[in-house]
Protein backbone atom coordinates (compact mmCIF):
# COMPACT_ATOMS: atom_id res chain seq x y z
CA UNK A 1 0.00 0.00 0.00
CA UNK A 2 0.99 3.74 -0.69
CA UNK A 3 0.97 6.76 0.44
CA UNK A 4 1.22 10.10 -0.91
CA UNK A 5 3.99 12.43 -0.02
CA UNK A 6 3.09 16.63 -1.30
CA UNK A 7 6.27 17.35 -2.30
CA UNK A 8 8.33 17.58 -5.55
CA UNK A 9 9.32 15.00 -7.42
CA UNK A 10 13.54 15.52 -7.85
CA UNK A 11 15.41 12.55 -9.88
CA UNK A 12 19.07 12.27 -8.81
CA UNK A 13 20.95 10.26 -10.79
CA UNK A 14 23.37 8.11 -8.78
CA UNK A 15 26.76 7.84 -10.49
CA UNK A 16 30.26 8.31 -9.07
CA UNK A 17 29.87 11.93 -8.54
CA UNK A 18 26.82 11.78 -7.29
CA UNK A 19 26.56 9.08 -4.59
CA UNK A 20 26.08 11.14 -1.41
CA UNK A 21 22.79 12.37 -3.23
CA UNK A 22 19.61 10.11 -2.40
CA UNK A 23 16.71 9.87 -5.10
CA UNK A 24 14.11 12.27 -3.33
CA UNK A 25 10.47 10.49 -4.25
CA UNK A 26 6.84 11.09 -3.55
CA UNK A 27 5.81 7.68 -2.10
CA UNK A 28 7.16 4.80 0.71
CA UNK A 29 5.60 1.66 0.33
CA UNK A 30 4.93 -0.67 3.31
CA UNK A 31 7.61 -0.28 6.65
CA UNK A 32 9.76 -3.63 5.70
CA UNK A 33 13.46 -4.42 6.26
CA UNK A 34 14.65 -2.12 3.76
CA UNK A 35 13.48 0.86 5.16
CA UNK A 36 15.43 3.11 7.56
CA UNK A 37 12.95 5.59 9.47
CA UNK A 38 15.08 8.46 10.45
CA UNK A 39 14.28 11.24 13.50
CA UNK A 40 15.58 14.67 12.80
CA UNK A 41 14.53 16.91 15.95
CA UNK A 42 14.17 20.40 14.18
CA UNK A 43 14.93 23.02 16.67
CA UNK A 44 13.71 22.94 20.18
CA UNK A 45 10.63 25.45 20.40
CA UNK A 46 10.07 25.89 16.42
CA UNK A 47 7.95 22.91 16.05
CA UNK A 48 9.71 21.50 13.10
CA UNK A 49 10.39 18.29 13.96
CA UNK A 50 10.36 15.53 10.90
CA UNK A 51 10.57 11.86 9.92
CA UNK A 52 12.47 11.00 6.92
CA UNK A 53 12.25 7.65 5.24
CA UNK A 54 15.44 6.51 3.58
CA UNK A 55 15.16 3.03 1.14
CA UNK A 56 18.19 0.91 1.14
CA UNK A 57 17.88 -1.15 -1.81
CA UNK A 58 17.32 2.05 -3.87
CA UNK A 59 18.85 5.02 -1.72
CA UNK A 60 15.68 7.27 -2.07
CA UNK A 61 14.50 9.16 0.78
CA UNK A 62 10.68 10.77 1.36
CA UNK A 63 11.23 13.45 3.64
CA UNK A 64 8.20 14.67 6.18
CA UNK A 65 6.59 11.67 5.76
CA UNK A 66 4.34 12.11 9.10
CA UNK A 67 3.50 15.36 7.60
CA UNK A 68 2.58 14.93 3.90
CA UNK A 69 0.44 11.43 5.07
CA UNK A 70 -1.28 13.12 8.06
CA UNK A 71 -1.73 16.71 7.07
CA UNK A 72 -0.53 18.15 10.31
CA UNK A 73 3.32 18.79 11.80
CA UNK A 74 4.85 16.16 14.00
CA UNK A 75 5.70 19.02 16.72
CA UNK A 76 8.99 19.97 18.43
CA UNK A 77 11.67 17.57 18.77
CA UNK A 78 11.59 13.81 17.61
CA UNK A 79 12.98 11.96 20.07
CA UNK A 80 13.08 8.37 19.28
CA UNK A 81 10.59 6.04 17.74
CA UNK A 82 10.35 2.19 17.86
CA UNK A 83 8.20 -0.40 15.60
CA UNK A 84 6.13 -2.86 17.38
CA UNK A 85 3.36 -5.17 16.21
CA UNK A 86 2.58 -3.43 12.92
CA UNK A 87 3.07 0.06 14.16
CA UNK A 88 5.55 2.41 14.54
CA UNK A 89 5.56 4.58 18.01
CA UNK A 90 7.48 8.15 17.28
CA UNK A 91 8.20 10.08 20.39
CA UNK A 92 7.63 14.02 20.26
CA UNK A 93 9.89 15.05 23.50
CA UNK A 94 8.72 18.57 23.63
CA UNK A 95 5.42 18.61 22.36
CA UNK A 96 4.60 15.87 25.07
CA UNK A 97 3.41 12.63 22.79
CA UNK A 98 3.98 9.84 21.48
CA UNK A 99 2.58 9.56 17.40
CA UNK A 100 1.26 6.08 16.70
CA UNK A 101 1.42 5.54 12.81
CA UNK A 102 0.49 2.19 10.81
CA UNK A 103 2.83 0.44 9.53
CA UNK A 104 1.13 -0.31 6.02
CA UNK A 105 0.45 3.25 5.35
CA UNK A 106 2.06 5.68 7.71
CA UNK A 107 -1.16 6.59 8.46
CA UNK A 108 -1.87 7.86 11.93
CA UNK A 109 -3.34 5.07 14.51
CA UNK A 110 -3.34 7.17 17.73
CA UNK A 111 -1.38 9.84 19.74
CA UNK A 112 -0.78 9.02 23.19
CA UNK A 113 -1.12 11.93 25.41
CA UNK A 114 -0.68 12.05 28.94
CA UNK A 115 2.96 12.10 28.95
CA UNK A 116 5.22 15.24 30.31
CA UNK A 117 8.30 15.28 28.31
CA UNK A 118 8.65 11.41 26.72
CA UNK A 119 12.19 10.62 25.86
CA UNK A 120 12.25 6.63 24.57
CA UNK A 121 9.72 3.98 24.32
CA UNK A 122 10.05 0.16 24.90
CA UNK A 123 7.05 -2.41 24.82
CA UNK A 124 7.86 -5.08 27.35
CA UNK A 125 5.12 -7.16 26.95
CA UNK A 126 2.22 -7.43 23.71
CA UNK A 127 0.05 -5.57 25.86
CA UNK A 128 2.01 -2.64 27.88
CA UNK A 129 5.21 -0.33 27.40
CA UNK A 130 7.28 1.96 29.56
CA UNK A 131 8.14 5.05 28.72
CA UNK A 132 10.40 7.48 29.75
CA UNK A 133 10.53 11.12 30.77
CA UNK A 134 13.22 14.08 31.12
CA UNK A 135 11.08 15.89 34.17
CA UNK A 136 7.87 14.15 35.55
CA UNK A 137 10.07 11.70 37.72
CA UNK A 138 8.60 8.90 36.75
CA UNK A 139 7.98 5.92 33.60
CA UNK A 140 5.07 5.97 32.49
CA UNK A 141 2.77 2.68 31.85
CA UNK A 142 0.84 2.62 28.51
CA UNK A 143 -1.35 0.25 28.02
CA UNK A 144 -1.10 -0.56 24.02
CA UNK A 145 -4.41 -1.94 23.49
CA UNK A 146 -6.11 1.57 24.82
CA UNK A 147 -2.92 3.71 23.89
CA UNK A 148 -3.90 5.34 27.67
CA UNK A 149 -1.38 5.84 29.92
CA UNK A 150 -2.74 3.68 32.66
CA UNK A 151 -0.08 3.87 35.42
CA UNK A 152 3.31 5.54 36.35
CA UNK A 153 6.44 4.32 38.00
CA UNK A 154 7.78 6.92 40.46
CA UNK A 155 11.88 7.46 40.00
CA UNK A 156 14.10 9.94 41.48
CA UNK A 157 14.79 12.57 38.41
CA UNK A 158 15.12 12.47 34.82
CA UNK A 159 14.87 8.59 33.43
CA UNK A 160 16.42 8.08 29.54
CA UNK A 161 16.91 4.68 27.42
CA UNK A 162 15.70 1.28 28.71
CA UNK A 163 16.74 -2.01 27.93
CA UNK A 164 15.03 -5.66 28.72
CA UNK A 165 16.25 -8.73 29.66
CA UNK A 166 14.23 -11.09 31.10
CA UNK A 167 11.68 -9.81 33.18
CA UNK A 168 13.55 -7.14 34.16
CA UNK A 169 14.15 -3.50 32.32
CA UNK A 170 17.38 -1.39 33.50
CA UNK A 171 16.66 2.07 32.97
CA UNK A 172 19.25 5.32 33.28
CA UNK A 173 18.79 8.20 35.16
CA UNK A 174 21.81 10.65 34.42
CA UNK A 175 21.24 12.93 37.69
CA UNK A 176 21.61 10.13 39.56
CA UNK A 177 24.29 7.36 40.47
CA UNK A 178 22.15 4.44 40.18
CA UNK A 179 20.80 2.19 37.52
CA UNK A 180 16.87 1.80 38.12
CA UNK A 181 15.76 -2.16 36.96
CA UNK A 182 12.10 -2.46 37.27
CA UNK A 183 10.05 -5.91 37.21
CA UNK A 184 7.58 -5.52 34.68
CA UNK A 185 5.37 -8.17 36.35
CA UNK A 186 4.91 -5.65 39.21
CA UNK A 187 5.75 -2.17 37.64
CA UNK A 188 7.98 -1.01 40.47
CA UNK A 189 11.91 -0.98 40.92
CA UNK A 190 13.23 -4.02 42.18
CA UNK A 191 16.57 -2.84 42.82
CA UNK A 192 19.17 -0.37 41.56
CA UNK A 193 22.71 -0.56 40.76
CA UNK A 194 25.58 2.19 41.63
CA UNK A 195 27.20 3.20 38.05
CA UNK A 196 27.98 6.45 38.85
CA UNK A 197 26.65 9.89 37.17
CA UNK A 198 25.77 11.01 33.85
CA UNK A 199 24.66 6.94 32.69
CA UNK A 200 22.13 7.44 29.65
CA UNK A 201 22.89 5.06 27.05
CA UNK A 202 22.02 1.73 27.98
CA UNK A 203 21.90 -1.44 25.31
CA UNK A 204 21.68 -5.31 25.76
CA UNK A 205 23.97 -7.58 24.24
CA UNK A 206 23.75 -11.21 22.21
CA UNK A 207 24.04 -13.05 25.76
CA UNK A 208 21.41 -10.98 27.84
CA UNK A 209 24.30 -8.37 29.25
CA UNK A 210 23.71 -4.91 29.81
CA UNK A 211 26.05 -2.33 29.00
CA UNK A 212 26.45 1.68 29.20
CA UNK A 213 28.36 4.87 28.83
CA UNK A 214 29.16 6.91 31.79
CA UNK A 215 30.26 10.54 30.81
CA UNK A 216 30.42 11.97 34.28
CA UNK A 217 32.96 11.00 37.18
CA UNK A 218 35.63 9.10 35.42
CA UNK A 219 34.31 8.42 31.92
CA UNK A 220 34.23 4.57 31.20
CA UNK A 221 32.19 2.14 29.25
CA UNK A 222 30.42 0.09 31.93
CA UNK A 223 28.97 -3.46 31.46
CA UNK A 224 25.92 -5.13 34.14
CA UNK A 225 27.09 -8.27 35.15
CA UNK A 226 24.34 -10.97 35.75
CA UNK A 227 24.94 -10.69 39.58
CA UNK A 228 24.18 -6.80 39.22
CA UNK A 229 28.14 -6.63 39.57
CA UNK A 230 29.32 -3.53 37.57
CA UNK A 231 32.64 -4.29 35.48
CA UNK A 232 34.58 -0.58 33.74
CA UNK A 233 36.11 0.11 30.71
CA UNK A 234 37.63 3.55 31.52
CA UNK A 235 37.89 6.07 28.38
CA UNK A 236 40.20 9.13 28.76
CA UNK A 237 39.13 11.90 31.18
CA UNK A 238 38.07 14.23 28.92
CA UNK A 239 35.36 11.94 27.04
CA UNK A 240 32.51 12.84 26.67
CA UNK A 241 30.60 9.64 25.30
CA UNK A 242 27.06 9.17 23.97
CA UNK A 243 25.05 7.23 21.40
CA UNK A 244 26.05 3.97 22.88
CA UNK A 245 25.22 1.46 19.93
CA UNK A 246 25.13 -2.53 20.07
CA UNK A 247 26.20 -4.77 16.93
CA UNK A 248 25.00 -8.42 16.56
CA UNK A 249 27.16 -9.26 13.68
CA UNK A 250 30.29 -7.65 14.48
CA UNK A 251 29.61 -8.39 18.46
CA UNK A 252 30.66 -5.17 19.00
CA UNK A 253 29.34 -1.77 20.56
CA UNK A 254 30.17 1.52 19.04
CA UNK A 255 29.74 4.86 20.60
CA UNK A 256 30.57 8.76 19.76
CA UNK A 257 33.52 10.36 21.61
CA UNK A 258 34.06 12.85 18.86
CA UNK A 259 34.68 10.27 16.20
CA UNK A 260 32.59 7.19 16.43
CA UNK A 261 34.28 4.30 18.72
CA UNK A 262 34.26 0.60 18.56
CA UNK A 263 34.81 -1.83 21.07
CA UNK A 264 35.29 -5.42 20.96
CA UNK A 265 33.48 -7.19 23.15
CA UNK A 266 35.22 -10.56 22.55
CA UNK A 267 38.50 -9.08 23.48
CA UNK A 268 37.60 -6.52 25.36
CA UNK A 269 39.46 -3.69 23.26
CA UNK A 270 38.72 -0.58 22.02
CA UNK A 271 39.28 1.12 18.60
CA UNK A 272 39.09 4.58 19.40
CA UNK A 273 39.67 5.58 15.49
CA UNK A 274 36.91 3.58 13.81
CA UNK A 275 35.33 6.06 11.77
CA UNK A 276 37.36 9.66 11.92
CA UNK A 277 35.39 12.92 12.70
CA UNK A 278 37.13 14.60 10.24
CA UNK A 279 35.74 18.20 11.53
CA UNK A 280 31.97 16.12 11.55
CA UNK A 281 29.22 17.24 14.03
CA UNK A 282 28.86 13.77 14.67
CA UNK A 283 25.40 13.59 16.68
CA UNK A 284 23.14 10.33 16.06
CA UNK A 285 24.03 6.75 15.67
CA UNK A 286 22.60 3.59 14.32
CA UNK A 287 22.89 0.19 13.38
CA UNK A 288 20.95 -2.06 11.13
CA UNK A 289 21.18 -5.41 12.87
CA UNK A 290 20.72 -7.35 9.29
CA UNK A 291 24.04 -6.59 7.80
CA UNK A 292 25.89 -4.62 10.65
CA UNK A 293 26.30 -1.33 8.98
CA UNK A 294 26.76 1.79 11.20
CA UNK A 295 25.12 5.18 10.15
CA UNK A 296 26.12 8.30 11.71
CA UNK A 297 25.07 11.80 11.33
CA UNK A 298 27.01 15.05 11.11
CA UNK A 299 24.17 17.51 12.45
CA UNK A 300 26.94 20.22 11.01
CA UNK A 301 25.24 23.86 12.92
CA UNK A 302 22.06 22.19 14.38
CA UNK A 303 20.27 24.49 12.09
CA UNK A 304 20.89 23.79 8.63
CA UNK A 305 19.89 20.29 7.38
CA UNK A 306 22.42 17.00 8.75
CA UNK A 307 24.21 14.42 6.56
CA UNK A 308 23.91 10.77 7.29
CA UNK A 309 26.99 8.62 6.53
CA UNK A 310 26.61 4.76 5.96
CA UNK A 311 29.76 2.67 7.24
CA UNK A 312 30.49 -1.30 6.82
CA UNK A 313 31.52 -2.89 10.00
CA UNK A 314 35.32 -2.63 8.54
CA UNK A 315 34.76 1.29 8.76
CA UNK A 316 34.47 1.64 5.31
CA UNK A 317 32.42 4.05 3.79
CA UNK A 318 29.13 3.11 1.79
CA UNK A 319 27.26 5.84 1.07
CA UNK A 320 26.04 9.31 1.99
CA UNK A 321 22.57 11.53 2.00
CA UNK A 322 21.59 14.58 2.96
CA UNK A 323 18.43 14.19 5.63
CA UNK A 324 16.67 17.56 7.88
CA UNK A 325 17.62 19.23 10.99
CA UNK A 326 19.57 17.74 13.65
CA UNK A 327 19.05 13.51 12.80
CA UNK A 328 19.39 11.92 15.84
CA UNK A 329 17.88 8.50 15.62
CA UNK A 330 17.52 5.67 13.32
CA UNK A 331 14.80 2.76 13.55
CA UNK A 332 15.60 -0.17 11.26
CA UNK A 333 13.35 -2.07 9.34
CA UNK A 334 14.27 -5.55 11.09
Amino acid sequence: MFFIVLALLVFTACDSKKDHEPQIQTTVDTWSESKVLICNEGNFGWGNASVSIYDKNDKSIVNEAFKATNEYGLGDVCQSAYYFNEKIYIVVNNSSKIEVVNQNDFKINATIGGLTSPRYFLPVSNSKAYVTDLYADEISVVNLNSKLVTGTIKCNGWTEELAQSGDKVYVSNPEKQYINVVDINSDVISDSILVGLGVSSIQKDSLGLIWCLRSNDVPALLRINTDNSVSEFLLDAEANPSQLKYNAVSNSLYFIKGNVCQFDIVSESFKDDFIINNDNVFYGLGVDQSNGDIYVSDAKDFVQNSKVYIYSTTGSLIHSFDSEINTGYFLFGN
